[in-house]
């Protein structure tokens, strides 16, 4: 038989019984160990192996709020140290929408008001940021109408009336008002402007209009003095102009046109 099986280019050892010879029971008792211990070893991979899904089959997607595991602490939500509630609320009647609100980080008070006899509305109010008083009090200007009002601020609240100007013409109506001092004399000056287009410059030391320009073609809207140089003027007009004064010499320096200017 062994040399029957080489003649035919089999091996012996690796040869397989025959289904019908197994059937008879002659198989080897050992080989019968290493089928059992295979057959063993494919059931437990068949019960720890992940089953296969069919294509067709949907899936779930796949979660993108995984927690994931790092070296760090786990970050736990602060909570807010202010705690903010509706207390009230104020509905405007002019019917449209609100597109600003700031809340004023000094705290004032009001101490005392005044109401001019003219019975117009006031356009501006400046303070003066240059002390001509030994007391260095708080003095500011209002504009409206065709008077220009100067006022002191006392202790207590109270409130002073130390000048007024009223312009000749009554069709006058004062818009804006500036401050600067001269630099010469070192006296504090106000300029005003409104309806008519005529710049004036009032020295309260002198208690008079000391000079004024014209040149707008409509209403001069803003008056703004420049920080360093008190001596130059800028005057912004209905007319779609701005101009550049020198109030030191009377000279105007510079016309800035607008798109109907």
């Amino acid at each position: 038989r062994f040399a029957v099986n080489m003649e035919d280019g089999e091996n012996p050892a690796t040869k397989k019984p025959k289904l019908s010879e197994q059937s008879e029971g002659r198989s080897d008792p050992m080989e019968d160990e290493s089928v059992k211990n295979d057959s063993d070893w494919e059931e437990s991979c068949s019960t720890t192996s992940t089953p296969t899904v069919d294509d067709n089959v949907s899936r779930s997607d796949t979660p993108t709020n995984v927690l994931r595991k790092g070296r760090g602490k786990s970050r736990k939500a602060k909570k807010a140290k202010l705690a903010y509630k509706c207390t009230n609320y104020v509905k405007e009647d002019h019917g449209q929408p609100l597109f600003g609100v700031q809340i004023c980080p000094f705290y004032y008070k009001c101490t005392n008001y005044v109401k001019e006899d003219h019975g117009q509305p006031l356009f501006g109010v400046q303070i003066c940021p240059f002390y001509y008083k030994e007391s260095q009090a708080i003095i500011f200007a209002t504009v409206g109408s065709n008077r220009v009002t100067i006022y002191e601020c006392q202790k207590e609240g109270k409130i002073k009336l130390l000048q007024s100007y009223c312009d000749a013409n009554m069709e006058e109506n004062f818009y804006t008002c500036a401050w600067t001092y001269d630099e010469v004399t070192r006296q504090p000056m106000i300029a005003v402007a409104g309806l008519r287009g005529i710049i004036r410059i009032i020295s309260p030391v002198s208690m008079q209009c000391i000079k004024h320009y014209t040149g707008h073609g409509h209403s001069v809207n803003e008056l703004k003095f420049h920080r360093t140089k008190p001596s130059l003027m800028l005057s912004v007009s209905k007319d779609h102009s701005l101009r550049l004064w020198n109030i030191q010499t009377d000279t105007l320096v510079a016309i800035f046109g607008g798109v109907e200017g």
